[in-house]
Parts: C-alpha cells; sequence; structure tokens
C-alpha cells in the first residue's frame, strides 16, 4: 500500500475525483463518510482521516465491503 499521511490524502483524493470525474465531490466522500463515522454527517473527512489515524480508517472502510462479501 502507498504511503498515506494527512498530508497526502486531500491530493490522492482530488486525484480521484479528477480521474473517474465523479461530481459532485460528496458521492465519493459519502460512502467512506459512513464507513468512517456510522453518520451521513460528520466533520471534514481529511479531519476524520487524521483522528482516526491510517489503521483504523482501514479497517472501518475495509468492513462494509467484506460484510457485502459475506467475510463477516
Amino acid at each position: 500500500m502507498a504511503s498515506v499521511s494527512v498530508m497526502t490524502v486531500p491530493g490522492k483524493a482530488r486525484s480521484v475525483v479528477s480521474r473517474f470525474a465523479v461530481s459532485p465531490v460528496g458521492k465519493l466522500a459519502q460512502p467512506p463518510r459512513a464507513a468512517l463515522t456510522g453518520q451521513t454527517t460528520s466533520p471534514g473527512m481529511f479531519d476524520v482521516f487524521a483522528l482516526l489515524g491510517r489503521g483504523e480508517s482501514h479497517v472501518r472502510n475495509s468492513a462494509p465491503a467484506a460484510a457485502s462479501a459475506g467475510k463477516v
């Protein structure tokens, strides 16, 4: 997995938005927001990533995919 830090997440997110022409950005941000916080509203996503840290953010974002694949 590539190195991710609080400083690199915003740039990586903008790159994904640009690459896949996601508009509005909420379409990209809403699923991880729900996975990370359990809410449809939260502090800024980059702040949430920073507060939770890389490991916990990865675990929380992976849980919905694992559940839908029947791995939970």
